[in-house]
């Protein structure tokens, strides 16, 4: 692996910058851990909030996603002692922070989180636990959702390099290249298809 390559790879965790949409925080492991955000934050995604150091574990599964505790947590005002399946609409509250699962895409198995207090992520709102893709467009059960008018676009992991690549549906731009084909991201990449915007942050 070159220098260069070390350089411009993406981690397994990594901002996702949209224009007038907002942020995501994106996690490719098979698990995360939110906690509290500071000079000393261990978690994968570490909030700026009343929380324990590791709060709570997002676990995937073949299907579906499970929340374990570590900390007091509350789904749905009921508190959890036990892992438990989290499905779309929960409401998952860790002290004063606030999270809602978002609806579940059925091309993909992508877990999404909204962070629906007033705090965030490294200034991201929403949290993509990402399971190959993350589609992009103007339904409401995509993991990004733009304006009207949108056709889906997809960001996916290759399944041998683990690399990612964009898949346009229209003519795209990523610095002063331009192209039709599938592009491949890299950490400080800047996106343009049509008037969708994107730019990648790689944090690990």
């Amino acid at each position: 692996m070159t220098s260069e390559t070390l350089t411009h790879s993406i981690g397994q965790r990594f901002l996702l910058w949209i224009d007038d949409v907002g942020g995501y925080l994106v996690s490719r492991n098979e698990s995360f851990t939110i906690g509290r955000s500071g000079v000393h934050a261990t978690s994968d995604v570490p909030i700026n909030g009343d929380l324990a150091s590791e709060h709570v574990t997002i676990q995937s599964g073949s299907d579906y996603y499970v929340l374990i505790p570590h900390a007091k947590t509350l789904v749905n005002s009921l508190e959890v002692e036990e892992p438990l399946a989290i499905v779309t609409g929960d409401i998952l509250t860790m002290g004063s922070v606030q999270l809602e699962v978002q609806p579940r895409h059925p091309l993909s198995q992508t877990l999404g989180l909204r962070i629906t207090s007033h705090h965030n992520s490294y200034g991201a709102k929403n949290i993509l636990l990402m399971k190959r893709s993350i589609i992009i467009g103007s339904k409401r059960q995509n993991h990004i959702v733009l304006g009207n008018g949108h056709e889906d676009t997809v960001i996916y992991e290759s399944s041998e390099s683990k690399r990612l690549f964009f898949k346009p549906t229209a003519p795209i731009r990523v610095g002063e290249q331009s192209a039709t084909d599938d592009s491949e991201l890299s950490n400080g990449s800047c996106l343009e298809s049509g008037d969708l915007t994107i730019t990648v942050e790689s944090l690990d």
